[in-house]
This record gives C-alpha cells, sequence and structure tokens, in this order.
C-alpha cells in the first residue's frame, strides 16, 4: 500500500513537472510570436492538465507540492483581491523602470492563463516545498525557528524566481544600471505569490493572484505608456 502511493506520488510529480517544462518555451515562444495563434491549441489543453494535476489528491507525500483539492472559495478570492492590490503598490517601481506596454493585444494571452500555471506549479510548488523539506527536518524545533525555516524557505525561492527571471531577459541582468531594481520587483512578486500559496495550502489561489497581477499589469503599462 505505502509502495502504491508513492508510485502515485512519483508519477503526479515527474507528470506535473513535465508538462510545466513543456509550457514554458512553447509560451515563451507565442510571446514572442503572437501571431502563431495555433500555439494555444498546445498551451491551452496543456494549461488546463496542469491545473487538473494541481486540483487531485494522490497522497500525503505529494500534498506538500501543493497539489490538493479544491480549498475554500474566500482563498480564491483573497487571491483574486491582491493580484489585483499588488501590481498598484509597485506601480512607483515600474514608473522608475520605464516598462514598456505590451501593445499587441494578443501578446497577453498566454501571460495570463499560461505563466501562472507552469510558473506557480515549479517556483511555489516544488521548489518551495523542496527548499521547506530540507530547511524543516526537525519536528522538535520550536515554533519560532519553524516560522523562521520557512520565511527562508520563501525568500530563497523567491530568489530563485527573480533571479530566473533575469536570465531570462539578458537586458534586466543584476550588473545593469536597473538591475538591482528588476530584481526587487520580481522578488517582491516571487514572496507574495509564496506567502499566498504556503498559508492556503494549496497552489491554486497563487495562480489565480498571478493570473490578476499580470492582467492588471498589462492593463497599467499599456494605460502609462
Amino acid at each position: 500500500m505505502w509502495l502504491r502511493a508513492v508510485r502515485r506520488d512519483l508519477v503526479a510529480l515527474i507528470t506535473a513537472t513535465g508538462v510545466a517544462c513543456v509550457m514554458c518555451p512553447v509560451t515563451v515562444t507565442l510571446i514572442m510570436n503572437p501571431d502563431q495563434v495555433w500555439l494555444h491549441a498546445l498551451l491551452a489543453p496543456s494549461t488546463a492538465l496542469l491545473v487538473w494535476l494541481c486540483t487531485r489528491r494522490w497522497g500525503r507525500r505529494c500534498d506538500s507540492f501543493g497539489i490538493c483539492p479544491p480549498i475554500r472559495l474566500r482563498w480564491h478570492l483573497m487571491g483574486l483581491l491582491l493580484g489585483v492590490l499588488m501590481p498598484l503598490g509597485l506601480l512607483p517601481l515600474w514608473q522608475t523602470l520605464g516598462l514598456p506596454a505590451f501593445t499587441p493585444p494578443v501578446e497577453i494571452l498566454p501571460v495570463i492563463y499560461a505563466v501562472p500555471a507552469w510558473e506557480e506549479t515549479v517556483f511555489r510548488g516544488i521548489l518551495s516545498s523542496a527548499l521547506v523539506a530540507l530547511l524543516v527536518r526537525d519536528n522538535g524545533v520550536k515554533r519560532l525557528q519553524l516560522i523562521g525555516r520557512k520565511a527562508l524557505a520563501l525568500v530563497l525561492s523567491a530568489a530563485v524566481f527573480a533571479a530566473c527571471h533575469m536570465i531570462t531577459y539578458p537586458s534586466r541582468l543584476i550588473w545593469s544600471s536597473l538591475g538591482a531594481t528588476h530584481f526587487l520587483d520580481f522578488a517582491i512578486s516571487g514572496l507574495l505569490f509564496g506567502i499566498v500559496r504556503m498559508c492556503s495550502g494549496s497552489l491554486l489561489p497563487g495562480m489565480v493572484m498571478h493570473a490578476a497581477t499580470n492582467l492588471v499589469e498589462w492593463i497599467l503599462m499599456f494605460e502609462l505608456y
């Protein structure tokens, strides 16, 4: 029974990781080439599959990765609200960076429905959970130590999240004139997504928050520039 549960968890984790890894280059290709609308035929079902995987329960070991049944509606509403408010809070930072607007409307579609699914699965699901598993090993640690270690896991995952975005866009590298500001922007977002994921116990509210954030970001930048 135990072996069967472990095998089921492993299959679920590998499947989710594989789907996320496939979605990443497809999403980037579609953002860079919005005229290739046919890629949505591959990206949309992959997104639905990944979200479905994150709403199933395969066993105790996999629950730590945020793969769990749908949670209460209030967490999804909270994620939606935070997703709308966070871009407004980061607006002064973006104005300092002078980010350009996304002019083609079709360009934002994969950023709204696909990016939240695979980024939350990889960074707030697999990475954050792996860091927590490494840092929180002793069940006898004090409450403050436990909170501190989980906070460290959140900070580290947010830093990796920001670093990956910096690598994706070489012009935003940390040693450029505004590199530190770019890094701070992504790190704050990653930290808030991680807090929502850890407090809710699921990846779904974070996906809702991430999608809302990307949509409001696009609207604000489209209006400002």
